[in-house]
């Protein structure tokens, strides 16, 4: 899969999408956090729950392979929210190299959001992680 221009914002989530009814993600839809065999997601670049960020700023989502397993890239699906789920997996693909989505300045607008992220390995093990931030500037 080619990477994604990153030469200029990128809308991670748009304004529309803030304005769909929101319901937070249930145990049902996040599963277990018992599995240890299974991938991790982890985000070292982003903005965080609490903290003073500004749109644009720098996203990056690790897919760490656990136990011996391969990341199914064809497994990633990312989704926003609200209700409807806004599917973002097909936005967010393009950015995809490697095991990282990585994007220079992804925008979202003012507010908290919450995005699941979910990923499945070799060995059919799935990881979901939710993931809260704060959009002030």
């Amino acid at each position: 899969m080619a990477a994604a221009d990153t030469t200029y914002a990128f809308d991670l989530i748009t304004y529309e999408e803030t304005t769909l009814p929101t319901r937070p993600f249930d145990e049902g839809e996040i599963g277990s956090d018992f599995i240890l065999l299974g991938p991790s997601i982890e985000i070292p670049y982003g903005p965080r729950k609490g903290v003073n960020t500004s749109s644009p700023f720098k996203l990056e989502i690790h897919f760490i392979p656990g136990d011996s397993a391969d990341i199914n890239l064809d497994s990633i699906k990312i989704y926003y929210w609200s209700y409807p789920r806004v599917d973002l997996t097909s936005r967010l693909k393009p950015f995809l190299k490697g095991n990282v989505i990585s994007i220079a300045e992804a925008r979202a607008p003012r507010g908290r959001h919450e995005i699941m992220i979910q990923v499945k390995d070799s060995k059919k093990y799935v990881t979901n992680k939710v993931y809260e931030f704060d959009v002030h500037k």
